[in-house]
């Protein structure tokens, strides 16, 4: 195994203006309180970490409440596995941002694709957070999947580079260890993917590092942050999400879930269920993009239904069926990107139910965004 220091050199991939995390760090110093936010996948939440505790977004938190024992420094944890920089952008106001979060930590690079819509998603986030406040300290972190190696950082760094972030990458530094054997990939991840409790540690070293050479020179200023222009189309800013409390819908079959959320990771709440075949529920929405979200279960067989946009039908089928056995997934269908900013009709029709009928499908939210 490597240097900690040696990891630290190497996952620092991107540099990017460091004024905003200076300026915590100075206020910090002063007593001024400081709230360290986390937004990501599975990982960021902790999946299979053996306590919240051990958890690398908390351990990091931890160096925050050592370093600046005068401030007041609370922590935000907005991970939820197996979902995106789409759900993460449409959600950040309400799940982060209304915290006011001093430091902010993007993680969505082993749950993003590599294509032009998570990038544009990614970027929504990004651009969503700054225009909150300019001052916030972003950092990226790139995890990755230590059997392939797999991520999606070129994509995301090139996008945090357009807006001066810095990124810590995984794969440029703890991937490099198991590859050659330095560190067996056993003993730091069950899966190939979510660290265990010493993953966790090393992770957070790696960013604790990072974090301590910022330290050392929180006095050195740099040149303010502003706004750049647009990356991508940037049609993902302003998306949001309608649930069965905010949304106009006609529903035919589907029935409200009106079961009170109980945390942050219990996402399926407040949609609908449906589980006859012809059960309809229809949505008058607005904007250039309109996305499903819907739940995916182990629990099969599972309802299937077709999407009309407009009255006419669609290749798009919501197949409630989850082909993994690890547990449920909230699943983010696209219906239309890029489209003509108009109200438009969006229909799902159940075409096959569960043979014992006790498995209903289940629409969780409606996210919506415009260019």
């Amino acid at each position: 195994m490597r240097e900690i220091n040696e990891l630290v050199k190497d996952a620092i991939v991107q540099r990017g203006n460091l004024e905003n995390i200076k300026k915590v760090m100075r206020n910090g110093e002063n007593g001024k309180p400081i709230t360290i936010g986390f937004i990501g996948g599975s990982i960021t939440q902790g999946s299979l970490a053996s306590s919240p505790k051990t958890c690398y977004a908390y351990l990091v938190y931890q160096w925050w409440v050592s370093k600046f024992p005068k401030a007041s420094v609370k922590y935000r944890n907005a991970g939820i596995g197996a979902t995106t920089s789409h759900f993460g952008c449409a959600r950040v106001e309400q799940d982060l941002l209304r915290f006011e979060p001093n430091i902010l930590i993007i993680d969505f690079s082993v749950n993003d694709n590599i294509n032009t819509l998570n990038e544009e998603t990614f970027e929504g986030l990004i651009r969503k957070i700054l225009d909150y406040n300019i001052g916030t300290g972003i950092i990226v972190i790139n995890h990755v999947n230590y059997e392939s190696g797999e991520n999606t950082q070129f994509s995301h760094n090139k996008i945090a580079k357009h807006y001066g972030l810095p990124c810590i990458s995984l794969k440029n530094s703890l991937y490099p260890c198991v590859k050659s054997k330095l560190l067996l990939k056993e003993d730091i991840t069950p899966d190939d993917l979510h660290p265990n409790d010493l993953g966790h540690k090393l992770v957070s070293d790696i960013v604790n590092g990072v974090l301590e050479h910022i330290y050392l020179e929180r006095n050195e200023k740099e040149d303010k942050i502003d706004l750049p222009k647009p990356f991508t189309r940037n049609a993902y800013e302003k998306a949001r999400i309608y649930q069965n409390s905010n949304s106009n819908f006609i529903a035919k079959g589907f029935i409200c879930d009106s079961s009170k959320k109980e945390d942050l990771q219990d996402i399926f709440k407040s949609g609908w269920f449906g589980e006859r075949k012809g059960d309809t529920l229809t949505f008058y929405l607005e904007g250039t993009e309109i996305a499903i979200q819907y739940k995916k279960t182990i629990q099969r067989p599972a309802p299937k239904a077709k999407v009309f946009v407009n009255e006419k039908e669609t290749d798009i089928i919501l197949d409630a069926n989850f082909e993994e056995n690890w547990g449920d997934c909230l699943y983010t269908q696209p219906i239309i990107i890029h489209g003509e900013e108009h109200v438009y009709q969006i229909k799902i029709q159940i075409i096959e139910s569960s043979n014992n009928g006790l498995q209903p499908l289940y629409i969780s939210s409606i996210i919506t965004s415009y260019e």
